[in-house]
């Protein structure tokens, strides 16, 4: 499944529960979802968009988003993301890349980060 979303340039995105990898990239496009239809559930309102998938997921995001992730079963993977990150629990690796402010909770293995 492909899903393109309006949001504004600055979105609230909150990501409740990933159970697969997470890959997330800024871009200056709307937000694009990528995943297995079956397991993505997705909620826009009161300024903020929610989501949760079973499996893995693919986003790209306006290039000032901000984040809230709860729950990422595997991997997560982001970069080109501007606003506040804020992430609480990651299962497997976490890599960020060319990121504004992020805020980490608990990693299940490796960590890297590089701005350019």
């Amino acid at each position: 499944m492909s899903r393109t979303i309006s949001a504004g340039k600055t979105p609230k995105i909150k990501v409740e529960s990933i159970g697969g990898d997470l890959s997330v990239v800024g871009w200056d496009g709307d937000i694009l979802v990528k995943g297995d239809e079956d397991d993505i559930s997705l909620v826009q309102g009161d300024g903020e968009i929610s989501i949760s998938c079973g499996s893995d997921l693919a986003l790209r995001v306006p290039k000032d988003s901000s984040f809230e992730f709860l729950t990422i079963g595997g991997d997560a993977s982001i970069r080109g993301v501007q606003g506040n990150i804020d992430l609480q629990d990651i299962g497997g690796d976490l890599s960020i890349r060319d990121a504004g402010s992020v805020t980490i909770g608990s990693i299940g293995t490796d960590f890297s980060m590089r701005n350019a």
